[in-house]
């Protein structure tokens, strides 16, 4: 995918959607929601924020929208640990660590482009959120880089998951040999019938 940039939206969007569940988180349940926006209008640097080149492709010199056949185009990867910012009239709902993913993209003339994401997060929802069902909000969403010690814990939780889950493994599929001797200590028949007719001085 590249070095991609910080994902930052800042728009106007209608909220289409909204699916309230219990979700586990580890082993507890906790709520959680998922919203999904309709930006109507957008820029190209939005778009270039998930996708590094994706411009390129997407708009000929010009700014004539091309691929038109193939649209929407959906970004297969989630954006984790994003803030998003709701505004919606005077009041603000501010979602913190939350993901955005199933983001599709229809391109437009001029380098604008019409976005519609899901936001998911957990926690209780806002009831504003449910006033605004088909409403036009302002929506900001700034992707949160990882801090340089975050990066290093990451792979390392990783690892010891998986080395656990070897052990775990091996251990299940090489059950415990009980009663067994030790390779090369069994002697043979002929040695044990040699031993038997030696004559005992």
């Amino acid at each position: 995918m590249g070095d991609r940039k910080m994902f930052v939206v800042k728009a106007k969007a209608e909220i289409k959607s909204m699916n309230c569940r219990m979700e586990f988180h580890g082993d507890d349940l906790v709520p959680a929601v998922t919203v999904r926006f309709a930006a109507a209008d957008t820029d190209a640097a939005t778009m270039e924020s998930a996708i590094p080149g994706i411009a390129q492709k997407l708009w000929a010199k010009g700014g004539e929208p091309q691929l038109q056949e193939c649209y929407p185009l959906r970004v297969r990867h989630k954006i984790e640990n994003c803030t998003a910012k709701i505004r919606i009239g005077k009041k603000v709902i501010e979602l913190k660590g939350c993901d955005v993913n199933r983001l599709d993209i229809v391109p437009l003339h001029g380098t604008r482009c019409q976005c519609i994401f899901n936001i998911s997060a957990q926690g209780l929802v806002n009831p504003l959120l449910h006033g605004a069902l088909r409403s036009e909000v302002d929506i900001e969403i700034v992707e949160r880089q990882l801090t340089l010690g975050e990066m290093e814990q990451k792979p390392a939780a990783k690892a010891n998951g998986a080395d656990k889950e070897t052990k775990t493994s091996k251990a299940k599929k090489e059950p415990a040999k009980r009663g067994r001797k030790e390779k090369g200590t069994m002697r043979s028949l002929a040695e044990v019938n040699a031993d038997a007719a030696t004559p005992v001085h």
